[in-house]
């Protein structure tokens, strides 16, 4: 969907005016202060065409983006998210009252309650054309290369659900010393995302995201680190309600089990497309079934082990 398409669709679902601007009328100063709020979320060469401004004063910051190829919005004091329109299923927008969600996510918009189902259509209309499916996708082709965006792009889509997550640029300098600790070797400007588990948001329990490795510490446990070309999809389990990298979990304190699912799709897929060995999954999330005679891991559905060819 091109960005002619997305300002038709814009023009024909909302009314400029109050807080929202639509291309080529946004306010420059607004448009910078959204663009360093996203940081690495939102591409510098993708056009913001519609901007709206949930501050107080107008000051811009808190609200949210639509691009040609993705949503980007932030909540007052919460991290910036971002959607591929290719990752976001239209029934997956909805509203009740006066509050938006967005996969579950509720987004803040300080407007009338009658003005949100013309914006919840327009965001579902998005949503649903292939044309915008196939080219938010394209760069995750399993032919791209391995990269900071694909990463970041695979992060969008997975982990949006998972509180207490952050990008690049808008990690405290406190989280990132932290981490760069407690992982040796770990320089600042390697850190593409990172998850803080700790209670206090002091930043030394939780996961690292690296174009290289994935780095991890659970609570008073030492810390972990596999690469992503060593990593194997299939050793990425969910097993008793945890994600497991063969028989290490990854602690998500207190999070949903839609969050434990996303990072394991998002583990997944990374370690897949890094080997280039990329291969949709049979089930959403492979849950794991222990082989009681070489402990080998199978699927929930499985009857003989796939390592010893035992009955399960």
């Amino acid at each position: 969907m091109d960005e002619g398409e997305v300002l038709q669709r814009i023009r024909h679902h909302l009314t400029e005016g109050g807080r929202l601007y639509v291309a080529p009328s946004i306010p420059e100063a607004k448009e910078a202060k959204q663009r360093r709020a996203y940081a690495s979320l939102l591409p510098e060469d993708e056009r913001i065409l519609l901007l709206y401004d949930d501050t107080l004063f107008g000051g811009g910051g808190d609200g949210f983006v639509v691009t040609a190829r993705r949503l980007c919005w932030k909540n007052l004091g919460e991290r910036p998210r971002s959607c591929l329109w290719g990752a976001l299923r239209p029934e997956s927008v909805d509203h009740e009252g006066a509050h938006l969600r967005i996969a579950g996510v509720e987004v803040s918009v300080t407007m009338e309650a009658e003005d949100l189902p013309d914006l919840v259509a327009l965001l579902q209309a998005l949503a649903s054309g292939d044309p915008a499916l196939a080219e938010a996708e394209a760069e995750l082709a399993e032919d791209a290369p391995f990269s900071e965006r694909v990463l970041l792009d695979l992060a969008s889509r997975h982990l949006m659900a998972l509180d207490d997550y952050y990008v690049r640029g808008v990690i405290s300098p406190r989280k990132l010393r932290r981490s760069c600790k407690v992982h040796e070797g770990l320089e600042p400007e390697q850190v593409l995302g990172l998850y803080d588990d700790t209670v206090f948001g002091a930043g030394n329990d939780g996961f690292v995201i690296t174009l290289d490795a994935l780095l991890w510490r659970n609570f008073l446990e030492e810390p972990h680190r596999v690469t992503w070309s060593s990593l194997d999809p299939a050793t990425v389990v969910l097993r008793e309600e945890q994600v497991h990298l063969g028989e290490v979990p990854i602690q998500l304190t207190g999070k949903p089990e839609e969050a434990h699912k996303g990072l394991a799709r998002f583990l997944r897929e990374a370690a897949g497309r890094c080997r280039g060995s990329w291969d949709e999954p049979r089930s959403e999330v492979v849950q794991a079934r222990r082989c009681s005679l070489c402990q080998g891991l199978n699927e929930l559905e499985d009857r003989v082990c796939r390592s010893c060819g035992g009955v399960l």
